[in-house]
This record gives C-alpha cells, sequence and structure tokens, in this order.
C-alpha cells in the first residue's frame, strides 16, 4: 500500500508540474519597450531562450526550454522580430515558428519616371547612400555594363523609376544600382528587342525613343501620339525637334532656352539641329514609355505644343499651318 501511494504521490506532483508550466507558457506579461530581436540562422534553442529572457520578453529561459522540448520540437524561422505589448512565452514562440518578422522600413526611395541619371545620383547622396562623387564614380564601372548587357555609354535609362522599399538594414549603394538594373529588365517588354529589331532599332535605340517619351508627357493617352510624331520625323530623317533633348544637352540648365541654344552645335542632344535619336537616353524610361514606342497612333501628327493649361497637356497637329495657330495661343497665355 505504502509503495502504491508513493506512485500516486509522484504522478499528483507531476500533474501539478505540468499544470504550472503550462499556465507559466500561456501568462502574458508587458515588454516595458519594444524590443527588435535579430534571429540568426542556425541559432540553438538554448541561445534564443537565453536571449528572449535577457531581452525581458520571457521570464524564464528553462522553463521556456522545458516547454518546446517536452511537448512541442523545436523549429523556428530566422529574421527580424519585434516583441511589444503583452506577450506570452507561446505567443513568443509562436512568432519564431510562423516566421511573424518584423520589417523595419529604413528607406524607402522613390525614382520618378523620367528622372535622369544625375538626379537619381543626386537622389542616392541626399539619402546618406554616398558621396556624389564616389556614386558617380560606381555608375562608369564596366562590370554593369558587362554582367547586363548594355550596350551604352552610361547607365542612363536603364535605371528603372520605381519606389525601392529596404528594411532594417540600409542598403549600399551598389545593392540599390543592382536593384534598379535588374527592375529594369523585368519591365523590358516580352520580345521587345525582336520587335524593335523588325522596325529598324535596336535595344538601345529603343530605350532612346522611350525616354523621349517619357520626358515629353506625363498622360498614358499621349504618350502612342509622341510616339508618332518621332517615327514621322524619323522616317523623312529631320530633326525631332523634341526640347526635352535639347535641354538634357544644356550644361547648368536654368528654366529657359536661348536663342543660342538652339543654334548651338556643339551640343549633340540638340533635336533643332541633328536628325535623328540622341546619343543616349535623356532619362529613366518606365514600361509604359517603352511599348508606346512600339504603338504609336496613326492620325498623320507630325507636330505638337504645350497647351498651357495648368496640366501639361499637348495639342497635336497634322500640318504646320495648325501647329503654328497653337503655338500662337500658348505665346499668347504666357504673355
Amino acid at each position: 500500500m505504502g509503495i502504491l501511494i508513493r506512485v500516486i504521490g509522484f504522478f499528483l506532483f507531476l500533474g501539478l508540474g505540468f499544470s504550472g508550466l503550462h499556465y507559466w507558457w500561456t501568462e502574458e506579461v508587458v515588454v516595458s519597450s519594444p524590443v527588435i530581436y535579430n534571429l540568426e540562422k542556425g541559432s540553438s534553442l538554448s541561445r534564443i531562450a537565453r536571449d528572449l529572457e535577457a531581452r525581458g520578453v520571457i521570464s524564464s529561459s528553462l522553463l521556456f526550454r522545458a516547454m518546446i522540448t517536452m511537448e512541442r520540437g523545436f523549429t523556428v524561422k530566422a529574421g527580424h522580430y519585434k516583441f511589444e505589448g503583452s506577450v506570452s512565452p507561446q505567443n513568443a514562440y509562436s512568432m519564431l515558428q510562423n516566421g511573424e518578422e518584423f520589417f523595419e522600413v529604413v528607406l524607402s526611395l522613390t525614382i520618378p519616371e523620367g528622372f535622369t541619371l544625375s538626379q537619381i545620383l543626386k537622389r542616392l547622396a541626399a539619402n546618406k547612400l554616398g558621396e556624389l562623387d564616389e556614386l558617380t564614380s560606381l555608375v562608369q564601372q564596366k562590370s554593369w555594363f558587362e554582367t547586363y548587357g548594355i550596350q551604352s555609354s552610361t547607365l542612363e535609362g536603364y535605371l528603372y523609376p520605381e519606389t525601392y522599399v529596404y528594411h532594417n538594414e540600409l542598403p549600399s549603394a551598389q545593392q540599390v544600382i543592382r536593384n534598379m538594373l535588374e527592375t529594369f529588365n523585368k519591365n523590358i517588354p516580352q520580345g521587345y528587342e525582336d520587335n524593335l529589331k523588325r522596325l529598324g532599332l535596336s535595344l538601345s535605340d529603343g530605350i532612346k525613343f522611350a525616354s523621349l517619351i517619357e520626358r515629353e508627357t506625363k498622360h498614358a493617352d499621349e504618350r502612342p501620339k509622341v510616339s508618332e510624331v518621332i517615327w514621322n520625323r524619323l522616317k523623312k530623317k529631320e530633326p525631332l525637334g523634341i526640347d526635352a533633348g535639347l535641354i538634357y544637352g544644356i550644361k547648368d540648365y536654368d528654366g529657359d532656352i536661348r536663342s543660342k541654344d538652339l543654334i548651338d552645335r556643339s551640343n549633340p542632344y540638340n533635336s533643332r539641329i541633328y536628325s535623328g535619336l540622341p546619343p543616349t537616353p535623356i532619362g529613366s524610361v518606365s514600361r509604359a514609355s517603352m511599348e508606346a514606342v512600339l504603338t504609336p497612333t496613326q492620325e498623320g501628327y507630325y507636330y505638337y505644343v504645350l497647351v498651357a493649361d495648368g496640366l501639361e497637356r499637348h495639342h497635336f497637329s497634322k500640318s504646320l499651318k495648325e501647329h503654328n495657330i497653337y503655338v500662337k495661343k500658348l505665346l499668347q497665355r504666357r504673355n
């Protein structure tokens, strides 16, 4: 009888122990201030338990290890985690198991459509990703052109306009440039190079063309119209007359195009004098502008001019006579 009582007592003790352990496992404690925990790949249960106890997320590393070992087995996912407010050991372990990571945004970098390489580098510098001269040297490295097959003397036009979001750790300038180039490649329309080739253009030509469209209009419905004007002028081998190209080639442009700029032959981007596409792209290009190169309207448009309605829209004309009427209207409104 004495042996039986001792056995029953032993199991009653175990039952109370498990009950107490379960209570501890589900009891919430208040984490006084947010805790950011970086769980590295390959971390042991002992290390994780010690870390969480040291940071005040759990009260006992020993009980934490015991509960997981006895009932659940050990499986967690590496990453950044945030513990705050009321947290139980069960909640904490569930987050680590399910990979409920905390993603702290350390950089949100927006590159608008049409931004020039110079503007992009200045924005990178403003976000403390490097000094401007260092960034300028970085984008001139031959490895970029070799790795991504860029047939150009510059990365102008190949850094895709997008919002790039980085979590937890500030990226290097190299990483950001790499992401922009990879995003560009992902946004090239399917079969784009082959379709350009059938029209007598290389991929490099297509990006130059698209950059002109990008810089000339912000409106989706106008992209195919600008494309038609460019195509029509290219076919006749006449100067494109696109001021965005002319402006790109003016050093220290201050917002005004002067008479001397219009006749400046030292500016290789002067589309008032030189026919054909510019020597390089003149800004970052979106997928929509790339597609517009291949989908011009067929209305006979040969000219366009700003309407000056505050919306930056354009009037497209088939004849010089009509075009001049709207040029006159623009000048009258500005005066």
